[in-house]
């Protein structure tokens, strides 16, 4: 019995998942594991966790909490310590804090009376679309919810049941960034059908992933396309094909 507690615990890091061993010194070994993290991924802006024996994610931010990590996986008998990797923390921190000091007070009658924005062309407004804070925010936590339903729902739905659960989700009164912009205003009623679509041909996938990843990848796709916009402000024409 002492050989067994003795063994080493193998421990297995998933970020967005990509899934690798670490090998670790030593059970407080906390430097190590973040810097295992941050040049495998090439990250620094990050948090690692593992999942008690209630679902909950614990964060390992020293030393202790490293080893009880360890000491948890050991009370179990796990075969291993499973740890997951949350990136862009302090970006998503920033971003929150930006969305809260926009936020006007409620009894301000200027917002209230405010026109609606005007754009020279298609690409300038989907710039300030992109550029809005509180939208960056919702986007993922929009597709996330929308992924969770599609697959309760199922993996053989058809594109007019996808269509109806995306307008049915994007009423919630927490999307009104969203809605109320330009953008979809004006596009909105095009954009929808063509990305049930496209989820229509890859919700098969979906349920093979965690939704945190969802977000993460909705969250990099913005970023991408904000880049895209930057380094093409040149460019003389931008059409909804392109968008």
């Amino acid at each position: 019995m002492a050989s067994q507690q003795q063994k080493p615990l193998k421990v297995k890091i998933n970020n967005n998942d990509d899934t690798r061993l670490w090998r670790y010194s030593s059970t407080d070994d906390y430097e190590g594991l973040c810097t295992f993290i941050s040049t495998t991924w090439q990250n620094d802006d990050f948090i690692a966790q593992y999942e008690d024996d209630e679902g909950d994610l614990i964060t390992i931010a020293s030393k202790q909490d490293l080893k009880d990590a360890f000491d948890f996986a050991r009370e179990e008998n796990k075969k291993s310590l499973k740890i997951f990797v949350q990136n862009y923390v302090k970006q998503k921190r920033e971003q929150k804090k930006a969305e809260q000091s926009q936020k006007p007070p409620l009894d301000s009658k200027e917002d209230e009376q405010a026109e609606p924005k005007e754009f020279a062309s298609l690409r300038e407004m989907v710039f300030d679309f992109l550029s809005n804070q509180q939208i960056v925010i919702l986007l993922p936590e929009f597709f996330a919810s929308l992924v969770a339903k599609l697959i309760e729902k199922g993996s053989n739905l058809k594109v007019d049941e996808i269509t109806n659960l995306i307008m049915a989700e994007i009423k919630d009164n927490k999307y009104t960034p969203i809605t109320s912009h330009p953008l979809y205003l004006k596009y909105g009623a095009l954009v929808i059908p063509y990305v049930a679509n496209r989820i229509s041909q890859q919700q098969s996938l979906y349920p093979h992933f965690r939704m945190d990843t969802i977000k993460t990848w909705i969250n990099q796709l913005i970023q991408m396309l904000y880049q895209v916009l930057q380094q093409t402000e040149s460019t003389m024409g931008c059409s909804f094909k392109d968008i």
